[in-house]
């Protein structure tokens, strides 16, 4: 049985590359654009957990995740969890989805930055999970184009 296709999202922003992956790199930047905590180490191995409910770290959060691959400035790997509904499907180990980022510098000042959400499974709950995240990460980007392009 296999599953959905991967979530696509691809944006450029103006920006330099490297403010654009501090933004993703940097609990503080994270906290300020994707979520409301963050737990980071940018090495492979290392946690990329973000927590959007602090105060219940076990839902809501991406709690066990981590880097499964880091270029600097190039390009963040990791595995991810869903939010609460969709926990059942997501949130078991190891997690089935994971998300890539790549950066690419396209000016001076312009930074194409794309992402792709893989690993969904297929069947009517594994369509509203992966339909909740497209919602979600759409709504990410744009909290992420005004958070570097200020």
């Amino acid at each position: 049985m296999s599953g959905m296709g991967p979530i696509v999202i691809e944006v450029e922003l103006e920006a330099p590359v490297e403010r654009v992956w501090r933004a993703w790199t940097e609990p503080d930047e994270l906290a300020s654009w994707l979520t409301e905590l963050a737990n980071v180490r940018m090495e492979v191995g290392g946690p990329y957990e973000l927590f959007w409910e602090p105060e219940h770290p076990e839902r809501n959060s991406t709690l066990g995740c981590t880097i499964t691959a880091l270029e600097p400035n190039r390009l963040l790997a990791f595995t991810w969890k869903g939010p609460v509904p969709y926990a059942d499907l997501m949130n078991i180990e190891p997690p089935p989805t994971s998300v890539t980022v790549s950066f690419q510098a396209s000016g001076p000042e312009c930074t194409i930055v794309r992402l792709e959400h893989v690993g969904w499974g297929s069947g009517p709950r594994w369509e509203e999970a992966r339909a909740w995240h497209v919602k979600a990460w759409q709504e990410a980007f744009a909290r992420l184009k005004r958070h570097v392009e200020r």
